[in-house]
């Protein structure tokens, strides 16, 4: 029998929920925790949630139920987290691409916040693969 992992050719799911009600409550208390520790700073925590394989949560996810759409890369890139930290986000998946509520990158806020050349460059998002007309 083919599997679901299959037919999506083994792709990572998006986590495009953002009403909270759509949630387990398991998954919804983990997404939060994440987010919370994440929004704290609290790097070790953040990864040991991540890294546990239990997919409850996920690194492109944003905060349920939250209005400004800031994931965990965001936040390392507010932050100034260490490069090993956000090129490890980065390995798990987090998409420099990807935007905030404001259509910022995690790229954009550590500009604005005047982090260190390293971070900036490791979360530099790659070039478009289209033009602009597509």
């Amino acid at each position: 029998m083919t599997t679901y992992a299959e037919i999506r050719n083994n792709a990572p799911l998006w986590p495009g929920v953002m009403d909270r009600s759509l949630l387990g409550n398991r998954q919804a208390q983990a997404a939060l925790y994440l987010a919370d520790m994440a929004k704290r700073g609290k790097w070790s925590t953040v990864i040991r949630e991540l890294d546990r394989g239990d997919h409850v949560v996920d690194v492109k996810a944003w905060r349920p139920g939250g209005k400004t759409w800031l994931t965990v890369l965001h936040q390392a890139g507010w932050h100034g987290a260490s490069v090993d930290v956000a090129s490890w986000l980065i390995e798990q998946g987090a998409l420099r691409s990807q935007p905030d509520a404001a259509g910022r990158t995690a790229f954009d806020l550590a500009v604005e916040h005047q982090r260190s050349a390293e971070l900036l460059e490791v979360l530099q998002p790659p070039p478009a693969p289209l033009d602009r007309d597509r």
